[in-house]
């Protein structure tokens, strides 16, 4: 693959790894011979690993249709419950999705307080989940922060340490509408803030060349 540099003396090239294993990369001038420095490096991509979760909250289909894994063994990337286990769990380092069902929230609430600047409201909008979401009751146990909330004791997000609280998602395949995409979001930040919180191994490491 011809290489072009730019004028501060750099340049970029994409390499396609569609498998696992080692692939070496070697460098070579036009005129042949050696550049003149390091001319070849070497970079292992390891097996691509899926998320391993411990689902033990409702729509079970949830895992399948996101290409993870379901493990009831200790050593998970997630574990997902429902509010109602929320209080029966006990509170270590694994990354909780815990989901508040639809059943116990009640009519619309203005919001009263909310963090607009946190992760898990990326690509939020305030009016419309105050307009199509009620809020539900967070357990007085639960500690940390109340992300958007309404009355005293009850809200739409809740965090606290390897822990988030959110409305239930809607399938994947429910009827598309306002709150669905909404929840959806919801649901998919509160992923992503999770496992950032826990990063996951690298996708590959370089090594030295031999």
């Amino acid at each position: 693959l011809p290489l072009t540099w730019r004028s501060d003396g750099y340049s970029e090239i994409d390499l396609p790894t569609p498998l696992a294993g080692v692939y070496e990369v070697r460098i070579t001038g036009s005129g042949g011979g050696a550049c003149t420095f390091d001319d070849a490096i070497s970079f292992k991509v390891p097996p691509i690993r899926t998320v391993r979760v411990d689902w033990r909250a409702a729509q079970p289909d949830w895992p399948k249709q996101l290409g993870w894994q379901v493990s009831s063994a200790g050593d998970v990337d997630l574990r997902v419950i429902s509010l109602a286990e929320a209080t029966r769990m006990p509170r270590d380092d694994v990354p909780l999705l815990i989901l508040a069902p639809t059943e116990i929230q009640g009519r619309s609430e203005r919001i009263n307080l909310f963090d607009d600047g946190h992760p898990l409201m990326a690509d939020i909008n305030l009016d419309v989940l105050e307009r199509e979401i009620p809020p539900f009751p967070i357990p007085a146990d639960f500690g940390g922060q109340i992300v958007v909330r309404a009355a005293p004791g009850r809200g739409w997000v809740a965090i606290r340490p390897h822990a988030c609280l959110i409305p239930a998602p809607p399938p994947l395949a429910a009827t598309d509408s306002v709150a669905t995409r909404l929840r959806h979001t919801l649901f998919f930040n509160a992923i992503k803030h999770l496992l950032v919180e826990k990063p996951l191994p690298p996708l590959f490491s370089v090594t030295s060349p031999a």
